[in-house]
């Protein structure tokens, strides 16, 4: 595997750590005991480390030749849903300050939610095939 999809593996594993940590601590979290502003901070770590891996893992398909791409997992169906999860991305980073309003963050939720899922299964798509 080449070192520019490696590293963006090893982004994207920590990156699915911290949203892991993000909605345990939010789900669990009571936030009288101030769980919500440590999953906010793990939030904002996830983010940036996904937004990086995506752009590693999108900069990987252009380095790559035929040869190095992935057989088992197509990077061809991971690329689409990789630019579809930046733009989720992005629509959080500037609707984030509607979250005030009780009715645009719900939504924000919603588009950071779509763009956790869409980021998790982008990078499944750039996994190597197994070996068997």
């Amino acid at each position: 595997m080449e070192r520019t999809r490696r590293t963006g593996l090893g982004l994207a594993a920590a990156a699915a750590a911290l949203w892991g940590f993000f909605v345990v601590a939010l789900v669990t979290g009571d936030p009288a005991d101030g769980a919500t502003i440590g999953a906010g901070l793990a939030a904002l770590l996830a983010f940036g480390l996904s937004v990086a891996a995506l752009v590693v893992l999108l900069a990987s398909l252009r380095s790559a030749g035929p040869a190095v791409r992935p057989r088992g997992r197509d990077a061809r169906v991971g690329a689409p849903l990789a630019v579809v999860s930046l733009v989720l991305f992005a629509v959080v980073w500037v609707a984030g300050a509607g979250l005030a309003d009780e009715g645009a963050g719900a939504a924000v939720l919603a588009a950071l939610g779509a763009g956790i899922v869409t980021f998790l299964a982008a990078t499944a798509c750039f996994l190597p095939p197994r070996r068997n």
